[in-house]
């Protein structure tokens, strides 16, 4: 216990919502040990998971919010949020060291206010995947799916209506994430679609590029197998 909370440190803030400063627990990025990643950038942490402590929650008023988050609330989308703070129970204790189930929650409330107050595509895509993450850690496919999907749709959104490269994001990268998760949905038609818009782009790091024909090649075969399999169980 106490070894897991050298790991941590105290960050303060001011709440976007009731004004209030306090502080909250963060993971010291130093202290952070990667042991695997996967194919949709997921990485698995040995000891801290900061994805448990992406999103910070007023002890005060409730009101979730993370780095990327609208930090000015108008009066329209205060109100909005008002309902949402009556309701939310057992917030005070979420300052302090979280829980895998903390995490998740977390996420989810980040999100919520999120589509609530309208956050861009791309801040509601990213909560969507790391939900997913979370939920793929517990071994929970069905909630796994269920946030790849919204974050895929999410990602669309931003792909196609949002300046994504003035917040950092490259094309290739975009295009990366589009085709892998459209693959792990089973989206064979939409899969195609990104990965030949991704093979066409130039100045693809060619780490990225191997990963995505190598997952591209794999997911057309197991398609055509499946289909066989499928045609022999018919015949």
């Amino acid at each position: 216990e106490g070894c897991k909370m050298i790991l941590l440190y105290d960050k303060k803030y001011a709440c976007p919502n009731c004004k209030s400063n306090f502080t909250t627990k963060k993971p010291l990025s130093s202290k952070l040990r990667v042991e695997k990643v996967e194919s949709d950038n997921h990485k698995i942490y040995k000891g801290v998971n900061p994805y448990h402590y992406e999103i910070n929650i007023c002890p005060h008023c409730g009101y979730a919010f993370g780095e990327n988050a609208n930090k000015r609330l108008n009066i329209q989308k205060t109100e909005k949020i008002i309902q949402y703070l009556l309701n939310i129970k057992d917030f005070t204790r979420l300052t302090g060291e979280r829980t895998h189930e903390d995490g998740l929650r977390t996420l989810k409330l980040g999100l919520y206010i999120a589509q609530l107050i309208e956050e861009p595509y791309y801040v509601k895509a990213g909560l969507s995947l790391k939900i997913a993450w979370l939920y793929r850690e517990q071994g929970n496919i069905e909630g796994e799916m269920n946030y790849l999907k919204l974050s895929y749709d999410n990602y669309k959104k931003c792909y196609i209506n949002e300046d994504f490269e003035a917040i950092g994001y490259k094309r290739y990268f975009m295009l990366y994430t589009l085709a892998e998760l459209s693959r792990r949905l089973n989206y064979y038609e939409d899969a195609k679609r990104w990965y030949a818009e991704l093979f066409a782009e130039r100045n693809v790091p060619r780490i990225t590029m191997n990963a995505a024909r190598d997952l591209w090649i794999e997911f057309k075969e197991e398609r055509k197998s499946s289909a066989h399999f499928e045609t022999q169980k018919g015949a």
